[in-house]
């Protein structure tokens, strides 16, 4: 095995130059550092990760992961299991994660109609700039009730790096992204309504609560752009945004249907609790929906299993969220303690689950 020391012999440097190329410490000549690389090339150097591990302790790293918990967002149940089973793991090899839900940091001040004061924002900014006073990098989803670009903004001032995870697939800077193309899983949805309500089919596009989020706009994108190219006949009869107040859903649902008997097919994007499912199986029953119309929608969750079981959901997309928590957690770990710089765009891979594969 290759040394540090036959390193800079073949390059002709001391050791400390070669110690400074591996850590990146810069300061270097670009030629002196182009040898010096050359060199690790050359006679395959390996870095000794059990002595770089042992360094972790001396670092005190502190990685701030921010989270999604919230009752109305199953999805997240699954990535955040998978966040916390690696947060153990890395706290104890010496690295400190802190996690923090970002649903607490809302909670500071209620919500009124979906928008919130300045008052509140500026709250959660304070808390959230309290919170990094002693992080070495922070893993969170964009999300839009997150921090977005003011968030992204404090990550550059303070030299700090950052993957996201779930949402933020174009945030300018960043370190990583692991999670869906969100276009290509509204693609894969068109393919679906085709093969499940044929290519002249008439659709209902929900979404539960806000529908600015990347996951609903990408979806919506590619779902659209999918039925243009290859499906001209498939016709979207309307497009809602359903407040996720549980007593004014049905009442919504059963205005649309009856305002647009022709719909034979519906797809969820945004789901929240699944709930809006059983609404459109309880309106089936009373003679206001079609029977048995398909409806699809995304992750695959306990709560959508369930209804993948009993009907009320015909068929799901998933994203894998367990590698979303996971992943962008230790592309973190490795950056900061080896030094890895992870690929740009890590996509999760995406599966149709229906009642007999579930």
């Amino acid at each position: 095995m290759a040394t540090i020391k036959q390193i800079a012999k073949l390059a002709g440097v001391s050791i400390g130059t070669v110690d400074r190329v591996l850590h990146e410490r810069g300061g270097l000549d670009p030629n002196t550092k182009a040898r010096v690389q050359a060199a690790i090339e050359e006679l395959g150097y390996v870095p000794n990760q059990t002595a770089q591990s042992l360094a972790v302790y001396k670092k005190r790293l502190h990685i701030l992961c921010i989270i999604i918990e919230s009752p109305i967002s199953p999805f997240f149940h699954a990535v955040n299991k998978a966040i916390r089973r690696k947060a153990d793991s890395l706290n104890q090899a010496g690295v400190r994660v802190t996690l923090v839900n970002i649903m607490d940091l809302l909670g500071v001040v209620s919500v009124d109609g979906g928008q919130r004061s300045e008052t509140a924002v500026g709250l959660m900014q304070d808390q959230f700039l309290q919170l990094l006073d002693d992080v070495n990098a922070v893993v969170y989803p964009n999300v839009a009730y997150s921090l977005g670009e003011w968030g992204t903004e404090i990550f550059k001032q303070r030299n700090l790096p950052w993957i996201c995870y779930n949402s933020g697939s174009e945030d300018e800077g960043m370190l990583a992204f692991v999670g869906a193309d969100y276009e290509k899983s509204g693609r894969i949805a068109m393919g679906l309504t085709a093969l499940l309500a044929g290519i002249h089919a008439n659709v209902l596009v929900l979404s539960i609560g806000i529908d600015c989020t990347e996951s609903y706009m990408r979806r919506m994108q590619g779902y659209c752009r999918e039925g243009k190219k290859k499906y001209p006949g498939i016709r979207i009869a309307d497009i809602l945004e359903i407040p996720i107040e549980s007593e004014k859903q049905e009442e919504i649902l059963k205005n649309t249907f009856e305002a647009h008997p022709e719909i034979d097919m519906v797809y969820i994007i945004n789901p929240a609790d699944y709930a809006i499912c059983d609404r459109i199986r309880n309106l089936e029953k009373s003679g206001c929906v079609r029977n048995n119309i398909p409806v699809i929608t995304y992750d695959l969750t306990e709560e959508s299993s369930e209804r993948l079981k009993n009907g009320s959901i015909t068929a799901v997309v998933t994203q894998q969220p367990e590698v979303q928590g996971e992943l962008a957690l230790d592309l973190m770990y490795k950056y900061l303690v080896f030094g890895e710089i992870p690929e740009k765009v890590y996509y999760t891979k995406q599966e149709i689950y229906i009642e007999q594969n579930v």
